[in-house]
């Protein structure tokens, strides 16, 4: 997904949205992390505005530690909530 006008944008097929952000905090805390930083969000989710990103941290309504460049947002997802997407769907047994 690539920023396009405020709205994050598939370059393959061309949908559209607003909250896909969220997805890659998601997926951040996916991958070990708890906390998470401005510059860490930028680099992980490719967006180069700094403001934009701060923005979008914001906007998420994680807990904030600290001020200014040493400012870090917790990321606090409850699986069974934030993940339901994730579960496991029957597969068929092919013999």
């Amino acid at each position: 997904m690539k920023m396009v006008k405020k709205r994050f944008e598939c370059p393959q097929c061309k949908t559209r949205t607003s909250d896909a952000y969220l997805t890659a905090l998601k997926d951040s805390f996916l991958l070990g992390k708890r906390n998470i930083t401005n510059s860490e969000f930028r680099e992980f989710s490719e967006i180069q505005s700094h403001s934009t990103t701060r923005d979008l941290l914001v906007r998420s309504n994680l807990k904030k530690e600290g001020t200014k460049r040493y400012t870090k947002y917790q990321l606090c997802f409850d699986y069974k909530r934030d993940f339901d997407y994730l579960k496991r769907r029957k597969r068929s047994k092919k013999l």
